[in-house]
Parts: C-alpha cells; structure tokens; sequence
C-alpha cells in the first residue's frame, strides 16, 4: 500500500511540473521584421532585419511571395530591398516539434 501511494505522490508531483509551465514548449515563436513594414513607405530602399524572441531558432524566408520551409534561404544579415517586396518568414529549431506560424510584411519602396 505504501507503494502505491509513492506512486500516486509522484504521478500528482509529474502532472502539476507539466502544467506549471516548466517543460519545453512545443511550439516556436513567430520571427518578426525591423523596421515595421508599417512604417513605410520608404524612400529608394530599406534595410530588414528579422529576428525571433526563440533563442537558437533559425529563420527561414522568401522575397517571391512563397511559403518559406526547410529548403528556403536562412537569414543571416540584413537584406537591402530596392523594390517593393513580399517577406514571408518561419521559425524552426532542432529538436521542436513544431514551428512557428508563417509571418509576412510587405515594404513598399518610393
């Protein structure tokens, strides 16, 4: 009898660690863009960086309007845009299960 209500003590200990919050999220968090793409429109070009609040997540993007995945470019540096451009933009990183939403801005160029 003992036995079994160490077992239960630790099951109950299990559950409650699980949702205060203390395991790894399965989820990422979506990139986001600098500057705002609402603070445009710019004049003759704008630099973007993107960034993610997910430390060690990889940033994966297209300029084309597609959606981005695995195989799209990794950001890197800031990307210099001299037209008016479609950013969509995706979070990963090794060993989640899942990552972020898609995110896009569009920055209109003067």
């Amino acid at each position: 009898m003992k036995n079994l209500n160490l077992l239960i003590i630790m099951l109950i200990g299990l559950t409650l660690i699980g949702g205060c919050g203390l395991d790894v999220p399965d989820t990422i968090a979506e990139p986001y863009f600098t500057p705002n793409p609402d603070s445009g429109p710019f004049q003759g070009s704008v630099t973007v960086s993107l960034g993610s609040p997910t430390s060690g997540a990889e940033i994966f993007y297209t300029l084309d309007g597609s959606e981005p995945d695995e195989n799209s470019p990794v950001y890197s540096q800031p990307i210099v845009l001299t037209e008016n451009t479609l950013i969509k933009a995706i979070s990963y990183k090794e060993g989640m299960i899942l990552s972020s939403s898609t995110v896009q801005a569009t920055y209109i160029i003067q």
